[in-house]
């Protein structure tokens, strides 16, 4: 009877410790808004800042001129969008913004165009079948450039595009080529050599058999073959060795 009332006592007690389940009411999604007094003109609004489009609980005019508004009718991640600082830089500079999205342009590998609203966010891939190459647009120069090797890039602090190996400068404030060579900026004067360090020599020719190796490489890793073009077999340069042993 002991042991009973004992197993009784020791159901009561787990059922007591047991958790309870949540019966409060799950909050409603959070409604970007904004409490702009004019028309969303600028990256100070809050709803540029978060990459959203304005809704009905903000408060701006309704002549809004948020440009995500716009980005959201073409079904564009405004969110992702919010991440390209290039594009930030000069949205608000874009007169007819539907236009612009619409407008078509060169790929940068292949005589071939595509919306600029397909390369948002981000890159597009190149309508040609066979090919594999990969566009990005950049709105400071309008024009597209290739997204792998010697690209192009978005400098925060000059808010402009410039090449893939160009560094910005302090001292200046300007970008410079710095190359794999790591020159400095020529605000630095000449180095121990004389020569300013944005001077770029002759590659010895080791270096210019190894990085046309390399290019080769990334060639064949993309699927070409020697059908596609002018050269033979008997011009590779991975078979060819015999004139790297005259310059070692």
């Amino acid at each position: 009877m002991a042991s009973k009332r004992t197993a009784e006592h020791t159901e009561r007690e787990k059922a007591a410790s047991a958790p309870k389940p949540n019966k409060k009411k799950p909050s409603p999604p959070k409604v970007s808004n904004c409490g702009c007094k004019g028309n969303c003109g600028s990256r100070r609004c809050g709803c540029v800042k978060k990459g959203a489009a304005c809704g009905d609980s903000c408060k701006c005019t309704t002549d809004c001129k948020n440009p995500f508004n716009i980005l959201k009718e073409y079904n564009i991640d405004c969110a992702a969008a919010a991440m390209d600082e290039c594009l930030m830089d000069n949205i608000f500079k874009i007169e007819d913004l539907r236009g612009c999205l619409e407008k078509e342009y060169l790929v940068y590998c292949c005589e071939a165009s595509v919306q600029l609203k397909d390369m948002i966010p981000g890159y597009v891939k190149c309508p040609v079948p066979g090919c594999f190459g990969e566009s990005r647009f950049s709105w400071c120069r309008k024009d597209s450039f290739q997204s792998c090797c010697r690209g192009m890039k978005h400098c925060e602090k000059c808010r402009d595009c410039v090449d893939d190996g160009d560094r910005h400068c302090d001292d200046c404030n300007t970008c410079y080529f710095e190359g794999m060579s790591c020159f400095r900026c020529p605000c630095k004067g000449p180095d121990e050599t004389g020569l300013y360090p944005d001077h770029v020599g002759i590659l010895h020719p080791v270096e210019a058999m190894a990085i046309a190796r390399e290019m080769l490489g990334e060639l064949r890793a993309d699927g070409f073959t020697y059908e596609d073009s002018d050269l033979s077999e008997s011009e590779d340069l991975d078979s060819d060795s015999s004139g790297d042993e005259d310059f070692l």
